[in-house]
């Protein structure tokens, strides 16, 4: 995973995933991201990698808490002359 399309800045490299892994959780900040795989067997070593993907991490309420607001203000009674 990579937040650069040609992958000069990795963020992170799985060397090995087990088969039955569905999924990869890893923490990113908000963002585009890329990722790519290879294929490796000991006879041949790497295959070619995978065309690159792209995916975004977007800011939800429980990754970014939205900033708080002042609570509205308390209703008061005013008097005024009208001059």
């Amino acid at each position: 995973v990579s937040d650069r399309a040609d992958f000069s800045n990795l963020i992170t490299d799985v060397q090995e995933l087990p088969a039955q892994l569905g999924k990869l959780s890893i923490k990113l900040p908000v963002g585009d991201y890329y990722w790519r795989a290879a294929s490796w067997n000991q006879a041949e070593g790497y295959g070619p990698y995978s065309d690159v993907q792209s995916f975004r991490v977007e800011a939800t309420s429980a990754s970014e808490p939205e900033p708080q607001q002042d609570p509205e203000p308390a209703a008061e009674s005013a008097t005024g002359q009208a001059g």
